[in-house]
């Protein structure tokens, strides 16, 4: 005897509602999804003093931050252009100027 259940997900969803609350929100102008640590006046001070050659965990410290959030913004991850390939990701993150492939 299969285990399938009595009625099909998507019927279910569909006649409870499940996300009418959720697009109600988007149509409010809600933001989804969690805060930045850092708003982004406090990430441009960040990337600056990062260029300066200070620490990252310094950084952190002071802004009371993981060392790993101030990598992420000092290693270019949000100013990646939306129509980068992949490889064009994987150079800026590298440093290289070309990526061999195999």
């Amino acid at each position: 005897m299969p285990c399938y259940p009595a009625w099909p997900r998507g019927s279910a969803r569909a006649s409870c509602g499940a996300n009418e609350g959720g697009a109600a929100a988007i149509k409010r102008g809600s933001r989804l999804g969690r805060r930045p640590s850092l708003d982004h006046h406090q990430q441009q001070e960040a990337i600056a003093r990062r260029k300066a050659g200070e620490s990252c965990r310094a950084i952190a410290k002071t802004y009371r931050v993981h060392h790993a959030t101030i990598a992420r913004l000092a290693g270019g991850y949000l100013f990646l252009k939306a129509n980068s390939g992949a490889h064009e990701i994987v150079r800026r993150l590298l440093g290289r100027r070309s990526i061999a492939t195999r």
